[in-house]
């Protein structure tokens, strides 16, 4: 049995929100259920910025009432699943993931999971935004307003708005320097989400049919990808390790991780070595090697197209740097 929130606590301030300025709203659950952190700043007329930090111990529901915005959701850690009460749909949203969805008219009754810090940065965007800057290079759009809800994403982070996010929510500065910095970090991420939303409209037509064994397989492929970046298999190995032919690996990988077989593990090469480039003791040779690149300068130029900074300005930001 979920414990139920009631829309005065939170469904009313975030509706409010796109007319108020900006605050912060917390909310204490009896019970010692938890607590519901919500930051939100208002950037311009049509596009606000969420900043969600909630700790419960118990499911907790909550209806909420939005139409024609569009939301972008990006989870940090913890993970939850929302219920759509005019379709009936259920979504999981993990962390490391993000949603991205248009709104026409929504009821939800949204469930954390109990035991769990749920941390995520989420943008709304009004419908003028959109009429004026994407919708015209979108297809269908009449069936976007003909239904509650458009899901237009609901996958692995891209890793760009992946550090984009940890930023908005580990911001440094306060003031107005503090807001020109969240303004350009959430223009940066409708940039990249609005970009992966337009390359997949491009290729709806390359969708195949998956069944259970074949996604069985498509996550078996990623964690042998993942397993062994050293020495990762070419495709036509790693289909065969998984017994798909080559064309449903690579549209299969699209269709369900957002990336082909390498992004995916560039992209995870990418992560890992960030993280032993900020908080290990390895040099930049060594990190490199460890990720699966033989040669150093290889690695830096991959680096420097991810993240757009060298491995050693990342490393000095250790506790300890020579």
């Amino acid at each position: 049995m979920s414990y139920n929130l009631n829309m005065e606590d939170i469904g009313e301030f975030s509706f409010e929100s796109y007319t108020k300025e900006d605050s912060t709203k917390q909310v204490l659950l009896p019970k010692n259920i938890g607590q519901f952190i919500i930051q939100k700043t208002k950037l311009c007329e049509d596009i606000f910025l969420f900043k969600y930090d909630h700790h419960i111990h118990k499911e907790v529901s909550f209806n909420s009432i939005n139409k024609n915005i569009f939301h972008i959701q990006i989870v940090l850690t913890g993970d939850t699943y929302h219920q759509h009460k005019l379709t009936n749909c259920e979504l999981n949203v993990m962390a490391g993931h993000t949603m991205s969805s248009f709104v026409n008219e929504e009821k939800n009754l949204n469930m954390k999971k109990k035991d769990t810090r749920f941390q995520s940065i989420g943008i709304v965007i009004k419908d003028s935004f959109l009429q004026k800057n994407f919708f015209d290079q979108l297809k269908n759009t009449k069936d976007i307003y003909a239904k509650p809800i458009t899901i237009f994403k609901n996958a692995p982070t891209n890793i760009k708005t992946q550090m984009c996010a940890n930023e908005l929510f580990n911001s440094p500065y306060t003031g107005a320097l503090n807001h020109l910095y969240k303004e350009s970090k959430v223009l940066e991420i409708i940039y990249h989400e609005f970009g992966d939303i337009l390359n997949n409209q491009l290729k709806d037509n390359d969708k195949i049919k998956l069944d259970d064994y074949d996604i069985e397989a498509l996550y078996q492929a990623r964690e042998i990808l993942i397993n062994n970046m050293q020495n990762p298999p070419s495709i036509n190995a790693l289909s065969k390790l998984v017994h798909l032919n080559e064309l449903k690996l690579k549209v299969g990988f699209k269709q369900k991780f957002n990336l082909t077989p390498y992004k995916l593990l560039t992209q995870y090469r990418m992560q890992k070595a960030k993280e032993l480039l900020e908080t290990g003791d390895m040099n930049i040779y060594e990190v490199s090697h460890c990720v699966g690149y033989k040669h150093q300068s290889n690695f830096t130029k991959v680096f420097i197209g991810y993240f757009g900074i060298q491995p050693k300005e990342l490393m000095k930001s250790r506790k300890y740097y020579h």
